[in-house]
């Protein structure tokens, strides 16, 4: 520690690579130092991930008002592109510097009622990628059925086969967590009927269909959005289940039938494939094949990586955050000068 240095609050205390971080952004930013990190890293693309967007941030959403901070400094400082336009044009726009891509992920209702019309005032283009199942109302997410059962269950514990005794109250939430996080593990089929038993077991009955705060978005509204220009839309499976577990025969399914929904529905199709949860472990060389075989060319993941687009079917990307502080380290490129 230097000598003379008045830390910022909540910097004393034992020194770490985050706190160096977080120390370095402090420090920069108010003479200019995001502008300096911009410029150093303008050839790097940065792909954010969003899931909701709404008034008070309800389900981990990200608030209106941080997201319209968001979209307007992107358009303010940089060039926001659809992200076929960025992987398919390279650097034929703006000679590919300081591109920043926006997407999302889903096709849950409240990005027509919030995000779109935020991105259509800023005209900043969006790429959606959407559950087709979800939008035809054939399924509702599976991570979804979990905290839907959850929040209404009367019982203390349950036991699940795999993880043993699992305290629901006082939070139910954290059992959240490990459900799904097993539930990540397992086959797609084991995973269906592990829903299934926790429904009896808490006796909460499944609906059909989903509760009106996780409905889905409808095709008439993704064609009129589609229509301005300012959104495209990709696939993200037709049931949202864990690509990785799934035998060939389901795995076919879920990469041929979404392009099908969205070509009968929209007209058109992205080459584009997002993976459901989109970690390493949800992806493998199987399911690549599998997209090429579809006629896709680019598979998007969910987490970031020092040389976002080298591989065309895993495509890196940053999950976005509420701080202001980590998305602007993600947005001006402290963050990836810090990975390399």
């Amino acid at each position: 520690m230097c000598r003379g240095v008045n830390l910022p609050d909540g910097l004393k205390g034992p020194i770490n690579t985050m706190n160096i971080n977080t120390f370095i952004y402090r420090i920069i930013k108010p003479i200019g130092g995001l502008q300096i990190a911009k410029r150093l890293t303008a050839t790097h693309p940065r792909i954010f991930m969003y899931h909701r967007v709404n008034p008070d941030g309800w389900g981990g959403a990200i608030t209106c008002e941080t997201f319209r901070k968001q979209v307007k400094t992107i358009k303010r400082d940089f060039n926001p592109l659809h992200l076929s336009e960025l992987l398919e044009t390279k650097t034929q726009r703006h000679n590919g510097r300081n591109a920043v891509v926006i997407t999302f992920d889903d096709g849950y209702y409240d990005f027509y009622d919030y995000a779109f019309p935020i991105l259509a005032e800023e005209q900043v283009p969006a790429t959606i990628f959407v559950a087709t199942g979800f939008i035809d109302g054939e399924v509702w997410l599976w991570p979804d059925q979990i905290a839907f059962l959850l929040e209404r269950a009367e019982l203390d514990t349950i036991p699940i086969e795999g993880l043993g005794e699992v305290s629901i109250k006082p939070q139910w939430q954290r059992a959240w967590h490990q459900i799904a996080d097993h539930c990540l593990r397992l086959p797609n089929r084991e995973r269906l009927r592990l829903i299934d038993e926790l429904s009896e077991q808490l006796n909460v009955d499944l609906p059909k269909s989903p509760p009106p705060s996780c409905r889905p978005l409808t095709w008439q509204q993704l064609r009129q959005m589609q229509e301005t220009g300012i959104v495209e839309v990709g696939s993200h499976s037709h049931t949202h289940p864990v690509m990785s577990r799934l035998n060939s025969d389901e795995l076919a399914r879920e990469v041929t039938l979404p392009k099908c929904r969205l070509a009968t529905e929209l007209g058109q199709t992205k080459p584009l494939f997002c993976y459901p949860n989109g970690q390493p472990s949800d992806y493998n060389s199987e399911v690549k094949e599998a997209l090429k075989l579809g006629g896709y060319q680019f598979g998007v993941a969910a987490h970031p990586g020092k040389k976002p687009t080298q591989d065309a079917f895993e495509i890196k990307r940053y999950p976005v955050s509420r701080s202001t502080m980590t998305f602007e380290k993600a947005l001006y490129g402290l963050t990836w000068l810090a990975m390399r």
